[in-house]
């Protein structure tokens, strides 16, 4: 996987350095590293990204919610939530948790969930 000409071999394509790195480099929810990286650097939601406040006002008006309605609602697609969703969980500010069947995402210290 040596780079060659800027570009990288990712399943027997050619691909940018960026595309590379979205693919290899995801950030995993369950990682007790990050989470205690996130507590220890104290910056808490001083620097989140619009993006993620969205989530996070979301959740707080209308949590426990599945995935689809908040891609819906948000105009995001999946894969930049699920991003955006390991930063908030990093930090304990949003989990996921079970509803009867259904995965949903709400706030960390909700009484809901």
């Amino acid at each position: 996987m040596a780079p060659t000409d800027d570009h990288y071999e990712l399943a027997g394509e050619k691909v940018c350095e960026d595309c590379y790195l979205d693919h290899v480099a995801v950030p995993k929810v369950c990682d007790p590293w990050a989470v205690y990286s996130a507590k220890k650097t104290g910056e808490g939601q001083a620097g989140l990204t619009d993006r993620q406040k969205r989530i996070l006002e979301l959740l707080k008006a209308g949590g426990p919610m599945p995935l689809e309605k908040i891609l819906e609602t948000l105009g995001m697609d999946e894969a930049a939530f699920r991003s955006d969703f390991a930063v908030l969980r990093h930090l304990e500010l949003a989990k996921a948790t079970k509803v009867g069947d259904q995965v949903c995402y709400t706030l960390y210290r909700s009484s809901s969930a």
